[in-house]
């Protein structure tokens, strides 16, 4: 494939053995407790995870098989994963730790320290004037030494520093605490910058902005999980190819927040929650603006054997393509766009954006399908519409209808012109260009390769659709039943798509990994 997903989309592609990740309509929520301890999160993190126990957030991501592999994404944070795995038996072996962090709510924010690589911040309650030495006793633990203690005063408060030898699975650890909280972090910078954050009465966690991060209550959520929208691109760029990275820094309109809860079992990584669009009037998710949040169907007829797929509901589709057209504007991709549009006027003597809004576009999905026999994954586009006999009609308006046999009971017929997937979706629907098209209902499916539609076709007839599948059966208790968008991904499906836009290195590690790609 040589498109690329956004940036939300590709990170769930590459955490899930049968990931799913909802966008929700924004609507204003209170944060928890816990989130507090963002007033001593430093602005330029990429990623926040909080979470009410510590053994239990550490237990959850070690033991999740597709996403434990794939954190070894995050550029110079492979140390920490080990760590992890040793901090999950310490907690196990000992049941004084287990009392003491078990039921203390924790931040862990990861920042940028250099090129490609990355460093985290650490921040628990202070139960205590010893939370110091107790939370210092974790990492000497850890270790297996008992470390050099040092102090200094920083911004007029006292810095500690463990230092380990160089063998040691995180050399040095600085701490710090305050009558709320324990600050950590291996990197002193970091630490120092958090200092500073905590002290201060003001800043981006006190910002307008910020305050409308939202929050999706899931009972058995093991973490939430906060998204910088507009450093994230920067993070995931790191970890593709350079043609996709490329694309991928300049990848700043995406939004400004997410704010997801985090389930994770052995076999399956969900997030659901909302999204931020911010002051950018024309950033991606302004699409959704006003959309209300609907059921979506796209697992009631996309075959089983998808290996991944994105869908969005449009509840207004004037709405959602005038949102569209300002969210490209006259960059690269509006111009291509623009293009395509003229041609499909031309073709069809029709505006296909006024078209499309008559004809009550509802959803529109790209799926992957897995190839039969030799392992490779075929694009695929579905356009969900009010009549699926209008739109076939507004398809073949004024021209001869050129019909290719199928080896089900519908029609495969050439589609008059190309481009409509992306004048529809924009550059992430252009994968297909769109050479052939059949109609099932209400449904208008569209590929570039006549076989991939036959098997839509045939597998539709034997209800081997997702909605049938075992292994989406088993997700179905956990999914809303209202949303703007859904993503869904199984990695051992994904792998030529995941080569084709992860960077050599990070398709090494990634596609490495027995664990990450093995069958659920």
């Amino acid at each position: 494939m040589r498109k690329i997903l956004i940036p939300i989309i590709a990170i769930i592609a590459l955490a899930g053995a049968a990931g799913v990740f909802y966008l929700l309509k924004e609507k204003p929520v209170i944060i928890g407790s816990a989130s507090e301890a963002i007033q001593a999160v430093p602005e330029d993190a990429v990623c926040i995870v909080e979470s009410n126990s510590i053994p239990e957030l550490v237990h959850a991501l070690v033991h999740s098989d597709p996403l434990f592999p794939s954190l070894q994404l995050l550029g110079g944070i492979d140390p920490g994963l080990t760590a992890l795995k040793k901090f999950d038996s310490l907690f196990n072996q000992s049941a004084k730790m287990r009392d003491l962090y078990g039921e203390r709510p924790v931040l862990v924010s990861f920042h940028q320290i250099g090129k490609n690589q990355y460093q985290f911040l650490l921040i628990i309650e202070n139960h205590g004037s010893s939370g110091v030495k107790e939370a210092g006793d974790l990492f000497v633990a850890l270790s297996g030494q008992q470390g050099v203690w040092t102090s200094r005063t920083y911004n007029g408060q006292q810095i500690n520093r463990v230092t380990f030898n160089e063998s040691a699975l995180i050399p040095g650890i600085s701490l710090s605490e305050n009558k709320r909280f324990i600050l950590m972090s291996p990197s002193p910078v970091l630490l120092d910058n958090a200092v500073r954050q905590v002290n201060q009465e003001s800043g981006w966690s006190h910002s307008d902005s910020f305050k409308k991060l939202l929050h999706a209550d899931v009972p058995d959520a093991q973490a939430h999980v906060i998204i910088n929208l507009k450093a994230f691109p920067r993070w995931l760029g790191g970890q593709m190819n350079p043609a996709v990275k490329r694309k991928m820094d300049s990848f700043t309109r995406y939004g400004e927040w997410a704010s997801l809860d985090l389930s994770v079992t052995k076999d399956a990584v969900w997030m659901k929650g909302f999204a931020t669009e911010g002051d950018t009037l024309n950033s991606y998710l302004n699409l959704f603006k006003h959309q209300e949040p609907r059921k979506l169907e796209a697992e009631q007829y996309l075959p089983a054997n998808i290996a991944a797929y994105f869908t969005m509901g449009i509840g207004d589709p004037t709405g959602y393509l005038k949102g569209l057209s300002d969210y490209l504007g006259s960059g690269e991709f509006g111009r291509i766009r623009q293009s395509m549009i003229g041609k499909y006027t031309s073709a069809a003597g029709a505006d296909p954006v006024k078209t499309w809004s008559e004809l009550g576009m509802r959803e529109l999905t790209i799926a992957y399908i897995c190839g039969v026999s030799d392992g490779s994954i075929h694009p695929l586009v579905s356009i969900q519409v009010k009549n699926g006999n209008q739109a076939l009609e507004k398809l073949m308006a004024g021209r001869p209808v050129a019909k290719i046999k199928s080896e089900g009971k519908k029609e495969i017929l050439n589609m008059p012109f190309e481009g409509l997937p992306e004048i529809l979706g924009g550059s992430l629907f252009s994968a297909v260009s769109g050479k052939f098209f059949t109609v099932l209902g209400n449904i208008i499916f569209i590929a570039d390769k006549k076989s991939i539609l036959d098997e839509i076709v045939n597998k539709y007839a034997l209800h081997q659709t997702l909605a049938n599948d075992a292994v989406y059966l088993s997700l179905a208790g956990m999914l809303s039943t209202r949303s703007n968008a859904t993503f869904y991904a199984v990695p051992f499906k994904s792998k030529p798509l995941l080569e084709s836009i992860l960077s050599p290195e990070a398709a090494s590690t990634l596609l490495g990994s027995d664990r990450f790609l093995q069958k659920a």
